[in-house]
Formats: structure tokens, C-alpha cells, sequence
């Protein structure tokens, strides 16, 4: 496969994760802060991995909740958290993965990440992350606006 086409994979997936409107959103603002660190991500780390055949969608994004988490990465995180509810892991199963975390990383790294979780939790409910809602505002703050 070459790259163009790992690039399109890797770009489905992260429109079906999160999305048209806020996948859009995320592949722009990355394009906008460094295009060669885009295509790589997109290419590599979507296109890629998140296409192999185990382990499915959710238990990736649960992952990815556990190492941001981990990492003290909090925007991410909160973009990873959408992710997650995105691929069917309930509120109570990302909690319970950063409840996880911080036995192993310290109480205040999940505390953070439970901060995280409580605003992102709140914009999915009021549907600010569906493709009718405003999830912009939601997700600046991932972005550093």
C-alpha cells in the first residue's frame, strides 16, 4: 500500500471516529500547525494502526484515554475522550480507566483527567460533538484556543 492510500485510510477512520464536521476540524488544525507531522499522524498512527484488525475501535480510544491520562496530556485527552464515547465506551468506562491510571501514575493525574471528563461528558450529552451540534467551542481548548 503506499502512502496516499495509508493516508485515506488513516483519514476515514478519523472522520468516522469523530466525525465530518469535527474530524474535519481536527485534521485542519493539525494540517494548519505542522502539515508534515498531519500526514505522518493521519498516515501512520490512523492509517496504519488504528486499521489493523485487533483490538476493535473502543478498546483502542480506551487506550488512548489510559495513556493521555498517563502522559498528563489533557488535550488530547479530552479529544480521545470524545473518541471513546465516539466507539461505544460508556462515561463509566473511561472513568473507570483513569481510575485505573492513577493507582499506577498518581491520584492527581487521574483527578486531572477526571476535570477532563466531567466538561466532556457534558458537551457530548447536550449533543455538542454530533454532526448537527457545535463541538468547536467544545473542542478549542484541545487545540490551544
Amino acid at each position: 500500500m503506499d502512502e496516499r492510500e495509508r493516508y485515506e485510510m488513516g483519514r476515514n477512520v478519523i472522520l468516522e471516529v469523530w466525525g465530518r464536521e469535527h474530524g474535519g476540524e481536527i485534521l485542519n488544525q493539525w494540517a494548519q500547525l505542522a502539515p508534515d507531522l498531519e500526514r505522518q499522524i493521519v498516515s501512520h498512527l490512523y492509517g496504519d494502526l488504528w486499521t489493523r484488525p485487533a483490538p476493535d475501535r473502543k478498546t483502542r480510544s480506551l487506550v488512548n484515554v489510559a495513556t493521555l491520562t498517563a502522559l498528563h496530556r489533557p488535550n488530547q485527552l479530552r479529544i480521545h475522550i470524545v473518541g471513546a464515547l465516539s466507539n461505544g465506551a460508556t462515561e463509566q468506562e473511561i472513568t473507570e480507566v483513569i481510575l485505573q491510571v492513577g493507582l499506577l501514575a498518581g491520584f492527581p493525574t487521574s483527578w486531572d483527567a477526571l476535570i477532563a471528563c466531567r466538561q466532556v461528558f457534558q458537551d457530548y450529552r447536550d449533543g455538542r460533538f454530533s454532526e448537527s451540534g457545535d463541538g468547536r467551542e467544545a473542542m478549542a481548548p484541545s487545540f490551544g484556543r
